[in-house]
């Protein structure tokens, strides 16, 4: 529909990536839109960078493909981009990445850190995936990597983890007009379309102001979810973020994770093991990942 496109352009716009309405896909989802990019984008055999831990849908979906994911080694900043240079200079095709608030490990690229890997990307004549899953739930948020480099980045823009995960619809922006009807033409192959009663909510709630304002509901839940997570876990070595809704657990032994997850399960509270998010699977991992959202009051949390 032109219309949600359009508005989906603005919306973009106005979050500092120009875009217009010819850029712009609405996906159902942004699982739908990464299929879409991959499938668009690379061949079977080709190599992808993304960070060493990093979200298994994405895992999935290169697993299906056969694309063979480079795990790039970071620090609680991100991504380290001389290792993702290093890795572009040996005939990595691309990169995905989450930027802000990173699941699992809930790290940010600090702005320099940006203006690196963008650099990275564009001298090996690369292709960057920007995952913005959560990139709209700082109140402060730091430039795109899309506003960085549009010519060579698809952004995702998904509304499940920023308003609900009922809502499949995701805008995509293309690097350009041509790559954005090619991309529509993988996403018809696949899922025909964006759920047109879920598109058409989500631009009026664009047009009405109500975008903003769950965006901002969520955020201030995060925020007063957050301080319970400081509370109750003082002392424990984690990572997370004060506007998102990951804990990044670490742990002392591998053998703790199996205790810890039958213990937290029957709570209600979401535990994923740290060996799930491996880019390339090498045993357990001492870690788990939290989600602190959801359905749990206050004091279930």
């Amino acid at each position: 529909n032109p219309h949600d496109r359009a508005a989906g352009a603005t919306h973009m716009t106005t979050r500092g990536i120009p875009t217009t309405a010819d850029e712009l896909i609405v996906t159902a989802g942004g699982q739908n839109a990464l299929h879409a990019i991959l499938t668009a984008t690379l061949a079977r055999g080709d190599s992808l960078c993304t960070a060493h831990f990093t979200y298994p849908g994405l895992l999935a979906l290169a697993r299906r493909i056969g694309i063979r994911l480079i795990p790039i080694p970071g620090d609680a900043d991100g991504l380290d981009p001389d290792a993702l240079d290093t890795a572009l200079s040996r005939g990595a095709r691309a990169v995905y990445l989450v930027p802000t608030i990173d699941s699992p490990t809930t790290a940010t690229l600090p702005t320099e850190r940006r203006v690196a890997i963008v650099a990275a990307v564009r001298r090996h004549g690369a292709m960057l995936i920007e995952d913005d899953a959560y990139g709209q739930l700082p109140a402060a948020p730091l430039p795109s990597l899309s506003s960085l480099m549009p010519e060579r980045t698809w952004h995702v823009a998904s509304t499940s983890k920023i308003i609900s995960p009922v809502l499949r619809v995701a805008h995509v922006r293309a690097p350009d007009r041509d790559a954005a009807w090619r991309l529509a033409a993988d996403v018809h192959e696949t899922a025909v379309m964006a759920p047109p009663l879920n598109a058409a909510l989500v631009t009026a709630w664009l047009h009405d102001g109500r975008f903003t304002k769950l965006v901002e509901a969520v955020r201030a839940e995060t925020i007063a979810r957050q301080r319970i997570v400081s509370r109750e876990l003082n002392g424990l070595d984690y990572a997370t973020h004060a506007e998102g809704y990951h804990v990044w657990l670490r742990l002392r032994k591998t053998d703790a994770v199996p205790l810890l997850i039958e213990a937290i399960r029957p709570l209600g509270l979401s535990v994923v093991p740290g060996e799930h998010f491996a880019a390339v699977p090498d045993g357990p991992v001492p870690a788990v990942r939290l989600s602190i959202g959801g359905t749990l009051d206050h004091e279930r949390l």
